[in-house]
């Protein structure tokens, strides 16, 4: 039996105890104490990786430099069309791409170095993603790639850089792959840098030219050649490089979408999500997660390879030093008990105990010493035959629960008071042990991490859904991600002396929010002179009816010193029914998730004025306020 521990919380709006079982409770009304809990609707929630202190992204102008040519909007780019011989310039003039850069060049960079041509740069990187995630990520694309495939330039990266040459492909509300015409561009792209940068500085042909790619845009025939360069792919070692940069797409994403019962079975071979009649287990989503994105395909009978630690067995890539660790902490009494409910095979616990006792004493039990030692795909099949015959689906599956649970306990215990991240949580299942400050500052890592909370999420919805397929929704403006993170947080604490321990804490709360979504706001604890501020910034009153995620909601008779209350709204349901986080004044706490009834509903049945306020940024590229 797993020791239990202090109940934890996952990021992104699910609360889980131990990791057994999840608490659905919806949130008590950020105003009255009379609010019902209940299941949360099925609808996935995404954010960027970070969004304290993102920077904001000047807006760009589609004004076009007078030295190219008029009338010219860029090809769709074909192979061969790119000669690393000619500039980026050249290719501008000659309407191989547009030129879209504006007058006044000075706002390029990344603000912590001088801008200089790229190939002056010692390591220098191209880094292609979504635009709308490089915006949240704070990143400004040097080069877009439009929907059609014709790439547009924004700054030419020859003249003006900070190390990076960055390409954004654009994309429509709810989509998540690119399209034809894009992945065709930007792989013709992608080659035509890769080799200009090498021909500028011969230096670097040797060196090779890095390339970010974590949402897989760049197409894996031109990645791999770079790989073969001696770059590799930017996933942990043993991961699926395309599960983790297809989880990555959904990151950044500002509207929301549909995945359908064939998209859940695609992303999720191999699970069963109906026969969990729409109860969500944290343990569940973690298993999903982690069979989702090593290339299993939920198969207990898979077998992959890690350097340096041997094969890896079944559906979550378990390792010789996992059974280890496992075996180290298993408590066969328990697992006697399970045996004779039938929950394991018979003979599982003798043998599990023989195993435990091999450890114990400092020894390597054999089947484990096949796992660890033997070659990559020198296994026979009597060697797989003797691990999948004591390393089992059941004893998978137990392993992996009791794995998850421990790593969670002991980073629950490493961050008191934090929430525990589940692509932290994944990450430690694949490497085997509790990541640490190097691991989870690899940029391979960390896309991996970014990957998990996605698929988390995903594997959440698909699970209340019971397979059948949800919506999910985006996030505009950053202010959505945001909102998740403060869940159950003194958000109120800049102004404790005046809010009555958290009980009239909304606008504070809502202040902090917006702050660290990036907003340039006064913070400012009325609720009535918040809202006037966010006005006079150039937010837009919307009716209440139209509201989206990333809006402000605020609730009263709008004056001064009125009983009003104010919150973000995060998701609304396909019934439109609206969801918002707001601070809760009976727990003066942070409530993500709570429906627009419970926490605004007073105003509604007293008549008094509710309306939304959306945020400049909200439908362009520049997210900060001014």
């Amino acid at each position: 039996m797993v020791e239990s521990h202090k109940p934890i919380k996952f990021s992104h709006g699910i609360s889980a105890g131990s990791l057994g079982g999840v608490s659905m409770d919806a949130g008590a009304d950020a105003s009255d104490s009379t609010a019902s809990t209940g299941a949360r609707h099925a609808r996935g929630k995404f954010q960027a990786d970070s969004l304290n202190g993102r920077r904001g992204i000047l807006e760009q102008t589609n004004t076009t430099d007078n030295t190219a040519p008029t009338g010219l909007h860029g090809l769709t780019i074909s192979e061969g069309a790119l000669s690393p011989k000619k500039s980026l310039d050249d290719l501008a003039k000659a309407g191989v791409i547009a030129d879209s850069r504006s007058k006044e060049t000075t706002n390029v960079g990344d603000g912590k170095s001088e801008p200089r041509p790229i190939t002056s740069f010692e390591k220098p990187k191209i880094e292609v993603g979504f635009t709308d995630t490089l915006e949240q990520q704070g990143k400004k694309p040097d080069l877009i790639v439009r929907a059609d495939g014709k790439v547009e330039m924004l700054n030419n990266p020859e003249i003006l850089s900070s190390g990076n040459v960055v390409v954004g492909l654009e994309r429509a509300p709810g989509a998540v792959n690119p399209t034809e015409a894009q992945q065709k561009s930007v792989g013709e792209l992608y080659k035509y840098l890769d080799a200009r940068i090498k021909e500028q500085n011969p230096a670097l042909a040797g060196k090779g030219v890095d390339l970010e790619n974590p949402q897989g845009l760049v197409p894996e025939e031109a990645a791999a050649a770079a790989r073969r360069a001696g770059q590799r792919a930017n996933v942990p070692d043993g991961a699926d490089a395309g599960s983790v940069q297809s989880g990555n797409r959904y990151s950044g994403n500002r509207a929301g979408g549909r995945m359908s019962s064939g998209d859940v079975s695609d992303m999720f071979p191999g699970r069963d999500f109906r026969s969990r009649n729409g109860q969500v287990d944290a343990v569940d989503l973690i298993k999903d997660t982690v069979s989702s994105l090593n290339g299993s395909r939920g198969n207990h009978e898979h077998f992959g390879y890690r350097r340096g630690r041997g094969h890896a067995v079944g559906a979550y890539g378990l390792t010789a030093d996992h059974f280890q660790n496992w075996l180290a902490n298993l408590d066969i009494e328990a697992l006697e008990e399970q045996e004779r409910k039938g929950l394991v095979p018979p003979g599982t616990a003798a043998r599990m105990k023989k195993l435990k006792e091999q450890v114990a004493k400092g020894e390597t039990p054999d089947v484990l010493k096949k796992m660890r030692d033997t070659d990559q795909n020198s296994l026979s099949d009597a060697d797989k035959k003797d691990i999948l015959g004591t390393f089992g689906k059941e004893v998978q599956e137990l392993a992996a629960k009791d794995l998850i649970n421990g790593y969670s306990k002991s980073i629950a215990e490493q961050n008191p008071g934090k929430e525990v991240d589940p692509g932290q949580i994944a990450l430690a299942m694949h490497l085997g042990r509790v990541p640490n400050a190097e691991d989870m500052a690899d940029s391979g890592n960390k896309d991996y991490m970014s990957a998990a909370r996605n698929k988390w999420q995903l594997a959440a919805a698909a699970t209340q859904s019971r397979g059948e397929g949800f919506d999910w929704s985006g996030d505009a403006n950053g202010i959505v991600a945001a909102s998740q993170n403060a869940d159950g947080q003194r958000m109120w604490t800049r102004f404790a002396a005046s809010v009555n321990g958290g009980r009239l804490g909304c606008a504070a709360s809502v202040s902090e929010v917006l702050i660290n979504a990036g907003y340039n706001v006064t913070p400012d604890a009325g609720a009535h002179n918040l809202a006037m501020q966010l006005l006079r910034k150039g937010g837009e009153k919307v009716p209440i009816n139209q509201v989206r995620p990333g809006d402000v909601v605020f609730g009263g008779p709008g004056r001064a010193g009125g009983s009003d209350h104010i919150g973000i709204v995060e998701r609304v349901d396909r019934n439109g029914n609206i969801y918002v986080g707001a601070n809760s004044s009976s727990r003066g706490r942070w409530v993500s998730d709570q429906p627009l009834m419970s926490a605004f509903g007073r105003f509604v049945r007293g008549g008094q004025p509710l309306y939304g306020i959306r945020l400049p940024g909200s439908d362009t590229n520049n997210s900060n306020m001014a």
